[in-house]
């Protein structure tokens, strides 16, 4: 079975996958500098505590370039993910 179709049957782990756990701690960062903000417009998303998101190529390169337009930003598993994604053309599933 596939990443995709793991992902659609629950699976959580998989040598199909790559999995990042973000702590509440760099979610909260995130989502108090509108990071998660401005994603959701830019890219007609939801993100949020509550719901499942899956983020595609153009919404990793518009994350990573808000990474780049403010420095401050924690750089830890968000950064992390985001760059794996983009390096290897898949997209960023978000499960809250």
């Amino acid at each position: 079975m596939a990443g995709w179709d793991e992902y659609d049957h629950g699976v959580d782990e998989s040598t199909n996958m790559i999995n990042h756990v973000m702590e509440e701690e760099e979610f909260t960062e995130l989502w108090n500098s509108n990071f998660f903000a401005a994603i959701n417009e830019e890219c007609d998303l939801l993100i949020d505590d509550y719901e499942s998101e899956i983020l595609k190529p153009d919404a990793i390169s518009y994350g990573l370039k808000l990474f780049k337009d403010y420095p401050g930003l924690p750089r830890k598993e968000m950064y992390k993910a985001m760059n794996e994604a983009k390096k290897y053309n898949i997209a960023l599933c978000f499960d809250f």
